[in-house]
């Protein structure tokens, strides 16, 4: 608890010393971001206008309509404006949330008015910038006499709206007021609207982030019950931006009474007037209404700020035509020094003609205002002092169409302005605030300061987080826990200002407390939200499953198991009381394998974890032996009946203690089983079952079971089988089955009793399951059957007949169970004829004929019918009369038969089986009977004889196809396409007919019938015949007319349906007439049309047109009249100047502005001659001495414009011409007029210099007069200051803000003014910023249009994106190569430009769309990414539209292609670098599975439609080329593909036959770049390890988290050379590019201090034992030592390379740099190849053998010259074929990490090394050899040949542990290894130095001091010690000495 008091006192100290001083800032009615919405004005419909004009700069403006999410862009010129005309449906009209509002943003600032227009109802209102908008607003409307309105609109999502009503205000069913307030919540671009039928005046609007407000009425009468009812609307500005005195302004063109409600926006607010002696207080929302006369000026003070409303009234109050409205009237706090005023020309369309201002300021400022940089005059000024004793001017001046600039030329000189507008006929006004500037307390987004810390809790333990943060307004602070906000946690807030301080405690801690913390800072500006705090709580490990108690088996595993929860997890021991603890294992299963009683005892688990220990319950095992049985059988045979006896014994330790017996796995308690037990010793028992007589369920597997206390065994099995009867005989069958025989077979029973079978037995049955006495084949016993045998056959038997079988089996215990079978004997002929034969007639046509079956069919027979038509002979048999009937059924019919007729049958039967004949039958016969007329009356005609009717004439049937008399006819006559049929019957004896009522021209199809008594006969064929034709019966439908020009009409129809023409149509007749100019005429159309062209017709003209059809008869029926217009023509004629001073109905005139500009006004053209509607006019003009360089100015539909940027002191000639819709008509004549001369501009004031602390705010004024009024632009250090700094820009004025000031914005500042004449800069201000606290940091920056703060190493910093682009950039201060802070490059991916939010939601229309809607997305994408310059957050939605559109699209067309390769060739252009960095833009996106760029563009290539020849086609963007291959022309052949594009990239590409086959390929995509290498990544260029110019062979890996190039699968090939490089690839890449990467950065290789230090005593230690060998040359001159000074000296050489040469290429030459490289190359390598001389030199010394002598000679020149020639080749072959880059790192002259360069150096070196080691092998084999030879030899030579092994041992090892160090180090660039190379180098030369050096000398001066004092008489064999047998060379060949003291280390050794 003292701890955290402490910490809260320090919190507290640190926020009191906090300097809070955060200057106002002015905000003016000029801006960059607006908030636009239109009320409804159902009450008198008006046109929504929005009118936007540019200041001193020209603008780029977009505007969006979030309604139809529709985005505009306007370009405006400098001192200009543009005028948007909107759909009322743009107006919000239903009460509830809506989106009808536009977002507008632009590059510079601008001023934004709304007008809602028509000539019957006007109003306006300034639209404040989102600078000027708050969080808390009071609304003012007025009494409605059609609704009050109330819009408001939110700049941030989840905007929570809380309204609070003066009166009871119903909203949705619900009422609401001062203690019901309503409550609504709306995002971003939603507006909340309500639209009541009351007064809303002192309605009060509360938000928690900052809204725009806007008020007024559909329709008010002001006062009520005058005339003239007109939409008001006005935006309010927020409460805090309100002030406290207001001088009224009213109309002077007006006598009535004007009215001004004052609201109070606070509480107890005193309102005092000039007019009133009493102070009333109001309350917030509370308002007072004055009605003033027009001379009445009072001054209005409020004691709190408050609002005042200006009102004018309707025309019935005075004699003028006006409508009212209202206007927000400005407080004197708001008046502004300059103000820019526009006019539209739009509004004199409405009549809107009479446009004032009126202006009021101080009284001695008057002399100083402007307007367009002239003196106000001819104006009238009335008088006002104020409760300040101050005069005030008011005045009211016409204002001209167009832009007009009202200035106060005096420092702090303000006024206020308000416009206002009327007509005089209809009734129309407008009214609305001029301009104002507001000085505010800025406010700031939050930012967290000191975010909450993670911790680790035991739970039970308290808890406590802290946040701090900055803000203005303070915000209001909220803690999350995973991301959800808390309240339930106690919280302590400190609010100091712009610092707030929070803390949450938690007293004890619980599991649900765990989780991530966060504080989130919140107030109208926006929101920050902490880092996460990972909190997470311990918990004491809790027991879950302790270990059981166990007792097992000797032998047996027993495994212990326990687990316990706790947070960390916790760690298990186990423990073992015997009787001490012992620890036996860690995991949570305890296993003892080959259990023994040793291993009873007590186990426990120990849990222990970082929040404390557990132990759980404690376990006892124990270990036993098993008992051991003995049986006496294992098998019994037992008849069933029998007794049977069984016995078991055994023993165990403890002793059984019982024994019990089980049948088949089951314990026996059956009481027919008997039990014995009798124990025969102190650990055996004994035990007897018996059964007295054996039953079937006696027979199994028997076992005997004995247990002890712990443990039971069983026995063997003891099998006891019962005998019994056979089953069943198996499978019988019945074969070989005819007429009179069967045989009969089957197999043995599957189970025969445990018994032998000993005979089987056949009884024979028949239907009546009578025996048959038959024997069988074999048989035992006559007349029956028994065999031994398993078949047998039966004879005698009757055919077709159904017998039965049974057998059975028979063993010594008795017989089976019966099988049955049965079985049916085949058939033969039948016998005997058929029976009840019968024949006769069924009909007209057919005989009926039936008979039974024969006596004996003997089977399934068959029948054959036959029959004669006339009697046969008695001797003719029955097959010659004709078959008409061969089946087994006894009934048929013959059909087709002649009527009246007699016939013969005979019926024969037969066998079907087996075809075998019967007996024919008996011959019967049978006649047919009478029918109805077989034919139709002959020769029918039919004639038409009217249209109406036709005429039926026919001759009656043939007598023999009557078959009767006819009794009637019947006419049958249809027409299928009228749906017009009938029936007419008629007399038998009539023969002709006529069919009337029928219809014109139609077709009917006509036919006859005869009847007799037994039905009618077939029809006759049918005759067609056709009426005659008739007028039509109606008109062409259809008819649409449409003008298709001015003087054209095109008309269509659709023909008369074909049951209304009544003939054939033969032409159509036209009728058209026009009232109007009396035009009318008649066209004609021939019978085929459906359409006409009506031409030489009067434009914009109503014509009616009718139309009709006729046939050949006459015409049809008039169609209804249709009306139509035509088009509109550009007019006939146009304004005629008659007199330049004369402004006549058809003249121009001319005013002049200034030096550069005029007001050209023109007039209407007359009605007659306009063609259509005046919709706009244009000017054309030049000078009058240059008419080849002429001006068109398109101004819209205005009768006024003002020309500007003309110059001065010329000669110009003007004309004007009108428009229709259509077009322009002909140009005026010329009008001549002279511009005045122009004055240079003069510089009136200058900024200042000023020197301040950063952050600090500057502001910098500048003023200029001219004529032209000169423009300003404001420069810093001779260049355009960035847009950073906020400017307040007008002619001849600038004003320049430094917010919050750092060291970037030192520098010099001058305005520039220009006009025509001339420009001039002003004197330069010097702008010092002083930052004493710079460590540790990066300086503020200007940088891409962002002002970068002052930021911390390490640190992110995060601004604003530029001006109009939404989001924020970030930019990290890193850490330099130095240590020092520096700047990242600027990371824009959170940056959106205005038109890629628009385009972002095309995501949804192709979704929805599909690929109909990819073309439009495609357009819209080339426009907004052609030739700009895009952000990092418009590569994102350019991407992901490009992907969504390959998504929808499945068939691609070349121009599809051709724009998809465009729009990515504008993303990859070389100026969108910095828009690809960072968000790994090139990468497969893992979160919606989206491809990269390069993979989309392959995949909508791949799905190209092309239909050429050669199956290629390839398409070119100005940076990219694309060809697309169609495998399948080349299928049996390599793929090979060269660059032909305009690209020049030279790029050639083959894919072997064989992978396409194997893989089917069917298309090759090829994509060139031509400058993706400038703006992709370049991941590889750390690790290439060269210095300049790099091939590499490289494949881009887009998947997300390994994205970037790799080498993985691809290498360079062999063919490559300085100007071609080849790639071999192993696998199919998505994208497979070859990558140059040129000229990458070379960062030095950087030595620590000790490798500096090791090395230089490494080379003093060498250089010193050199000096020594060079000073005892002449005693120590030996083939040996000069071994060693070559080595030493190579050793030196490299060392000093290292330390001096390695990291040359930071300065040096690459040439250079490759020599320091190779000549360390060679050094090394000599070095160790001087090692293998040394060793091989002493082998030779210590085996006395000449061998090595000459192998020494001859090995010691070539190896060198080896070394030598393959260090440069190496150089040579690298460098020659792949440049000297390839050769060296880039980081140091070494080696390049090159695996071929590396394993020529590495494989070389471990070759002399190997060689080395092999000959100390060989040394030592033979020096233990010589020693134990000469095991009497003295001790000295033992020593000396020891010491040289271990000096040649410790010498390898010191070089190859060095210089393996070496190359390790310099290739991975660690710091560790260059300690570890360092140690060893200076190792190295030490032990030369101590060995070779030091004890060299010592020994060689000790002997030749003792050579000296021997004795004269002592031979010395030597050769001359100062001169040597053969001079010393390279060929290290000895010189041989002999000391017989043998001491010399030279001395041979027999």
């Amino acid at each position: 608890m003292a701890i955290d008091q402490l910490r809260y006192g320090l919190l507290m100290i640190c926020i009191l010393q906090l300097p809070v001083v955060i200057d106002s800032v002015i905000s003016h009615s000029y801006g960059r971001e607006f908030y636009v919405g239109f009320l409804n004005s159902d009450g008198f419909p008006t046109i929504p206008h929005l009118i936007i004009t540019s200041m001193d700069m020209p603008a780029s403006v977009n505007i969006i309509n979030k309604r139809t999410q529709q985005s505009l862009e306007y370009n405006i010129e400098a001192y200009n404006y543009t005028t948007i005309i909107l759909n009322r449906d743009d107006e919000n009209k239903v009460s509830g949330i809506s989106n009808h509002i536009f977002y507008i943003q632009s590059n510079q600032n601008i001023i934004v008015n709304s007008y809602g227009l028509s000539t019957s109802s006007s109003d306006a209102l300034l639209a404040l910038p989102t600078s000027l908008l708050g969080q808390e607003y009071i609304v003012a409307t007025y009494t409605p006499a059609n609704t009050s309105s109330l819009l408001i609109m939110a700049t941030v999502d989840t905007t929570q709206l809380t309204i609070t009503f003066v009166n009871d205000t119903v909203y949705k069913g619900q009422i609401y007021n001062k203690n019901h307030l309503l409550t609504v919540q709306i995002n971003r671009f939603e507006a909340f609207y309500l639209e009541i039928d009351q007064d809303l005046t002192g309605t009060i609007v509360h938000s928690n982030y900052n809204v725009a407000v806007i008020g007024g009425n559909k329709c008010a009468k002001i006062e009520i019950g005058t005339l003239g009812c007109d939409a008001l609307m006005e935006q309010f500005l927020p409460i805090i931006h309100l002030g406290q005195n207001y001088i009224p302004s009213p109309m002077s063109e007006r006598s009535a009474k004007y009215i001004l409600r004052i609201v109070a926006a606070y509480d107890n607010t005193t309102l005092m007037t000039q007019i009133t002696a009493s102070s009333p207080v109001l309350s917030k929302g509370e308002f007072r209404q004055l009605i003033l006369n027009r001379h009445e000026l009072p001054m209005i003070r409020c004691d709190k700020p408050c609002m005042t409303v200006y009102y004018e009234q309707g025309g019935q109050a005075d004699s003028k035509s006006a409508d009212p409205f209202m206007i927000l009237l400005p407080a004197l706090e708001h008046f502004d020094s300059s103000h820019t005023i526009t006019v539209p020309s739009t509004v004199q369309s409405y009549n809107l003609t009479n446009n004032k201002l009126i202006i009021t300021a101080q009284g001695d400022r008057k002399p100083y205002l402007l307007l367009n940089n002239a003196p106000i005059t001819g104006a009238s000024w009335q008088g006002l002092e104020g409760y300040d004793s101050i005069v005030y001017r008011i005045a009211e001046i016409a204002l001209p169409v167009g832009i007009s600039a009202v200035t106060v030329n005096i420092t702090n000189g303000v006024c206020g302005v308000i416009q206002y507008g009327f007509a005089a006929d209809p009734l129309a006004g407008y009214g609305l605030l001029g301009g104002l500037q507001v000085n505010h307390t800025p406010t700031f987004i939050p930012k967290i300061v000191q975010h909450p810390v993670s911790a680790s809790i035991i739970m039970g333990s308290p808890l406590i987080l802290e946040c701090n943060g900055t803000s203005l307004p303070s915000s209001n602070i909220q803690w999350l826990k995973d991301g959800n906000m808390i309240e339930n946690y106690p919280n302590i807030t400190l609010d100091e200002f712009s610092y707030q301080y929070s803390r949450i405690s938690i007293q004890q801690t619980t599991l649900q407390d765990q989780g991530l913390y966060q504080c989130r800072y919140t107030n109208n500006v926006g929101m920050a939200v902490s880092n996460n705090a990972s909190i997470a709580i311990w918990v004491v490990p809790k027991v879950v499953n302790s270990p059981a108690n166990a007792t097992v088996r000797v032998g047996s595993t027993i495994s212990l198991y326990c687990d316990a929860t706790g947070i960390p997890q916790p760690v298990i021991i186990w423990q073992k009381f015997n009787p001490e603890i012992k620890n036996t294992s860690t995991s949570e299963m305890l296993s003892i394998f080959n259990a023994t009683v040793a291993d009873s005892g007590t186990y426990r688990c120990v849990f222990t974890n970082a929040a404390g220990t557990t132990y759980s319950y404690q376990s006892t095992i124990v270990v036993y032996t098993d008992p051991i049985v003995k049986i006496n059988t294992t098998l019994v045979m037992m008849p069933i009946g029998q007794a049977l006896d069984l016995q078991c014994s055994g023993s165990s330790n403890p002793s059984p203690t019982m024994i019990s017996w089980k049948l088949n796995e089951t314990l026996i308690t059956n009481p027919s089983y008997s039990f014995s037990q009798i124990r025969t010793n102190e650990n055996s028992i004994t035990s007897h079952l018996r059964v007295n007589s054996t039953m079937q369920e006696n027979a199994g597997i028997y076992q005997c079971t004995i247990s002890n206390s712990f443990s039971s065994t069983n026995s063997s099995n003891i099998i006891v089988v019962i005998q019994e009867y056979p089953w069943s005989v198996e499978n019988p069958q019945v074969h070989n089955i005819n007429a009179n025989s069967i045989s009969i077979s089957w197999l043995p029973p599957a189970f025969d009793g445990y018994s032998p079978i000993t005979k089987y037995t056949i009884q024979l049955f028949d239907n009546a399951n009578n025996i048959i006495n038959n024997s069988c084949q074999s048989t035992l016993i006559n007349d029956n059957c028994v065999i031994t045998s398993t078949s047998t056959t039966y004879d005698n038997l009757s055919p077709y007949t159904q017998y039965y079988l049974r057998i059975w089996a028979t063993n010594n215990i008795g017989n089976s169970g019966i099988v049955e079978l049965s079985v049916r004997t085949n058939e033969s002929a039948p016998v005997g004829a058929i029976n009840n034969f019968l024949a006769a007639g069924y009909n007209s046509t057919s005989i009926k004929i039936e008979w039974s079956l024969p006596a004996s069919p003997n089977g399934v027979i068959a029948y054959r019918l036959y029959q004669w038509a006339v009697n046969r002979p008695i001797n003719q048999s029955a097959t010659t009369g004709m078959l008409i009937y061969d089946g087994s059924e006894t009934a048929t019919y013959s059909y087709n038969l002649h009527e009246n007729f007699n016939y013969y049958y005979q019926v024969l039967p037969y066998n079907i089986k087996y075809g075998f004949i019967g007996m024919a039958s008996n011959i019967v016969n049978a006649s047919t009977h009478e029918d109805i007329p077989s034919s139709y009356p002959q020769n029918m005609t039919a004639l038409n004889v009217t249209a109406t009717t036709i005429s039926l004439t026919w001759q009656p049937l043939n007598f023999l196809d009557r078959n009767g008399v006819i009794i009637y006819y019947t006419v049958k006559y249809n027409s299928t396409l009228r749906n017009d049929s009938g029936i007419e019957q008629i007399s038998g004896s009539t023969m002709s007919i006529t069919l009337s009522n029928l219809i014109p021209y139609t077709t009917y199809n006509i036919t006859i019938a005869a009847s007799t008594s037994a039905g009618r006969g077939p029809e006759s064929p049918i005759q067609f015949v056709t009426t005659k034709q008739s007028e039509p019966r109606l008109y062409p439908q259809n008819l649409n007319a449409s003008a298709i020009s001015a003087t054209s009409i095109l008309l269509m129809w659709q023909p008369i349906s074909q049951i209304d023409r009544n003939g054939i149509i033969i032409s159509y007749m036209i009728t058209y007439n026009s009232t109007t100019w009396n035009d009318n005429g008649i066209a004609y159309a021939n019978s085929s049309a459906i359409s006409k062209i009506l031409n030489n017709l009067i434009p914009y003209t109503t014509y009616n047109i009718t139309i009709k059809a006729a046939t050949k008869v006459g015409y049809g029926p008039q169609s209804p009249i249709i009306i139509l217009k035509t088009f509109q023509s550009a007019p006939a004629q146009s304004p005629v100047i008659q007199n330049i001073s004369l402004i006549g109905s058809n003249s121009i005139q001319i005013k002049w502005q200034n030096a550069s500009s005029a007001n050209v006004t023109w007039s209407i053209p007359v009605l007659s001659e306009r063609n259509g509607v005046i919709t706009g006019y244009k000017i054309r003009y030049f000078l009058h001495d240059r008419q080849n360089t002429t001006f068109v100015v398109n101004v819209g539909n205005v009768l006024q414009y003002v020309l500007w940027n003309l110059i001065p002191l010329r000669n110009y000639s003007v004309q004007v011409a009108a428009s229709t819709s259509v077009g322009f008509g002909p140009y005026s004549q010329s009008t001549l007029y002279q511009t005045h001369p122009a004055v240079a501009p003069n510089i009136v004031r200058s900024p200042q210099s000023i020197i301040v602390t950063a952050g600090s705010d500057i502001t910098l004024e500048c003023r200029a007069t001219g004529d032209p009024i000169p423009t300003v632009r404001w420069v810093k250090n001779n260049q355009t200051a960035s847009t950073v700094y906020p400017q307040v820009v007008s002619p001849g004025y600038g004003k320049l803000f430094i917010q919050y000031s750092n060291t970037a914005d030192n520098g010099s500042y001058q305005c520039q003014f220009t006009n025509i004449k001339g420009s001039i800069f002003s004197d330069p201000a010097v702008i010092a910023v002083v930052d004493k606290n710079t460590t540790g940091n990066c300086l503020g920056d200007i940088l891409n249009d962002m002002r970068w703060p002052k930021t911390v190493q390490s640190n992110m910093a995060i601004v604003n994106c530029p001006t109009s682009v939404r989001g924020n950039a970030t930019r990290l201060c890193k850490t330099g190569f130095n240590g020092l802070p520096i700047w990242d490059q600027v990371d824009t991916t959170g940056c959106q430009s205005p038109t890629f939010t628009a385009i972002s939601t095309l995501q949804n229309k192709l979704a929805e769309e599909g690929v109909n809607a990819s073309n439009g997305v495609m357009s819209q994408l080339d426009r907004v990414t052609t030739n700009k310059t895009l952000y990092g957050g418009d590569i994102l939605v350019a991407v992901g539209l490009l992907a969504k559109i390959n998504q929808v699209t499945q068939v691609v067309s070349e121009a599809s292609l051709t724009k998809f390769l465009k729009i990515q060739s504008n993303l990859v252009n070389p100026q969108n670098r910095e828009a690809w960095q960072f968000a790994d833009k090139f990468c497969q996106s893992q979160a919606d599975d989206q491809m990269s760029i390069m993979q989309i563009l392959e995949m909508y290539a791949s799905k190209l439609s092309s239909n050429t020849s050669s199956g290629k086609t390839t398409i070119q963007s100005s940076n990219i080329a694309v060809s697309v291959l169609q495998i399948s022309n080349v299928s049996n052949s390599d793929i090979a593909f060269a660059d032909a594009s305009q690209l020049s990239t030279y790029v050639q590409l083959s894919v072997p036959r064989k992978i396409i086959q194997n893989h089917q390929f069917q298309k090759l995509v090829a994509v060139s770049y031509e400058t993706l290498h400038n703006i992709m990544p370049r991941n590889l260029t750390q690790s290439t390890g060269s210095a300049a110019t790099i091939n590499l062979c490289t494949s881009w890996q887009a998947t997300s988290g390994q994205c970037g190039w790799s080498t993985v699968g691809c290498w360079l090939g062999t063919e490559s050379s300085a100007t071609h490089t080849v790639c071999y690839c192993n696998h199919t890449a998505t994208f497979t590019s070859l990558s140059q990467i040129r000229q990458l950065e070379k960062i030095p290789l950087r030595l620590e201090v000790i490798v500096y230090i090791g090395c230089s005593l490494a080379c003093l230690f060498l250089a010193i034992t050199i000096i020594f060998y060079i000073y005892y040359w002449k005693q120590l001159r030996h083939i040996y030592r000069f071994i060693n000074i070559n080595l030493f000296l190579s050793l030196l050489v490299a060392n000093i390379i290292v330390i001096s040469g390695l990291t040359q290429p930071v300065s040096n030459s690459e040439s250079t740099c490759a020599a320091v490289a190779t000549v360390l190359h060679v050094v090394i390598l000599m070095a160790f190849g001087w090692n293998l001389c040394q060793n091989i030199y002493l082998l030779s010394i210590m085996m006395n053998d000449t061998y090595y002598k000459i192998l020494l000679k001859r090995l010691v020149p070539g190896m060198f010259v080896g070394i030598i020639l393959a260090t440069l080749h190496t150089v040579a072959i690298t460098i020659g074929s792949a440049g000297i880059n390839t050769y060296i790192q880039n980081n140091a002259c070494w080696l390049n990490n090159n695996p071929m360069i590396v394993l020529v150096f590495v494989l070389l070196m471990l070759t002399i090394l190997v060689g080395t080691i092999w000959v100390m092998r060989i040394a030592r084999l033979h020096v233990n050899d010589r020693i134990n030879f000469n095991l009497g030899s003295k001790n000295y030579e033992h020593s000396w040949i020891r010491s040289q092994i271990r000096k040649a041992v410790a010498m390898v090892l010191l070089l190859a542990l060095c210089w393996t160090f070496f190359l390790v180090f310099v290739a991975l660039d660690q710091i560790a290894l260059q300690y570890l190379f360092a140690i060893f180098s200076f190792v190295q030369g030490l032990y030369i130095f101590v060995f070779h050096g030091v004890r060299e000398i010592w020994y060689n001066v000790r002997l030749q001091k003792k050579d000296l004092s021997k004795k004269s008489g002592e031979k010395i064999s030597t050769t001359n010690l100062n001169t040597p047998a053969t001079k010393p060379s390279l060929a290290c060949h000895e010189n041989e000495y002999q000391f017989d003291d043998g001491e010399n280390p030279y001395t041979e050794i027999d």
